[in-house]
């Protein structure tokens, strides 16, 4: 695992709580409440794209296995 990975996931954990916390007090339809969801759905795209271009280098025989370097 990457430290940058690991970086973006706790990142994500801490949005999620940032997202619940709005809604809460916000409301869902509350621009705050949207605009934090919004910035969560960014870092989960952009920890999609870091796992697959981590995913694209590995050697073949590793990424059948599925074992991280």
């Amino acid at each position: 695992c990457d430290w940058s990975s690991d970086v973006c996931s706790s990142d994500l954990r801490l949005l999620g709580e940032l997202v619940r916390t709005h809604e809460r007090v916000f409301g869902p339809d509350h621009p705050a409440a949207r605009a934090a969801r919004e910035n969560a759905a960014v870092c989960l795209e952009a920890q999609d794209r870091l796992e697959e271009a981590e995913t694209a280098r590995r050697p073949p025989a590793i990424q059948k296995k599925g074992t991280a370097l």
